[in-house]
């Protein structure tokens, strides 16, 4: 929801010292989408007290994102540090942490592939639409009037699409819940 915003948030953040290039909101939105996984995946290791391949897996990361930060932030400033970042990511905690879960659950990998790729594919499609309609409108208004509520849309729709019938029951007796309550008061 934030990546339309991001633009304008990542100066703030950075009390404008810093400025965001293609290339590290790149780096950034891939290693969002490989973080999503991996730290999804942790939540059943810590959950069932699993916490010690958790910690060594991000110690390990860690690492491996400071050796590479060493290397790559004076030759190529902030856009080293995102690329350190991801790097770690994919090498580590990308693949480490869902490979525990895995083990955890006693899930097989191409089911958990399948899952991955149909909740990447409500996240993919949205984000996609929404950089077309940005590209093709030279609006602001228009951007964030229209591109970026029609994309909000369209990913809450793919998502509500992919739950099964006992996670939209709860869904509807949720909102019936509030609703409820709301016209109550």
């Amino acid at each position: 929801g934030a990546l339309p915003f991001l633009p304008l948030i990542y100066p703030v953040w950075t009390d404008k010292k810093l400025t965001l290039d293609v290339w590290t909101f790149g780096f950034l939105v891939v290693r969002m989408m490989f973080w999503s996984i991996w730290n999804a995946s942790s939540t059943v290791l810590l959950a069932t007290n699993r916490h010690r391949g958790v910690a060594l897996t991000l110690l390990g990361e860690a690492l491996l994102t400071g050796a590479l930060a060493v290397i790559l932030v004076p030759r190529l400033g902030i856009k080293g540090a995102a690329l350190a970042a991801l790097i770690a990511d994919v090498a580590i905690s990308g693949w480490l942490i869902p490979r525990l879960a895995l083990q955890e659950i006693g899930d097989s990998v191409n089911g958990f592939l399948a899952t991955m790729a149909s909740a990447m594919a409500a996240i993919v499609i949205p984000v996609a639409v929404g950089l077309v309609g940005w590209r093709l409108l030279p609006s602001t208004f228009l951007r964030y009037g229209l591109v970026t509520p029609v994309s909000g849309l369209l990913g809450v729709a793919m998502m509500v699409w992919q739950l099964n019938a006992s996670e939209r029951r709860v869904l509807t007796d949720l909102y019936g819940m509030i609703t409820t309550k709301k016209s109550s008061e």
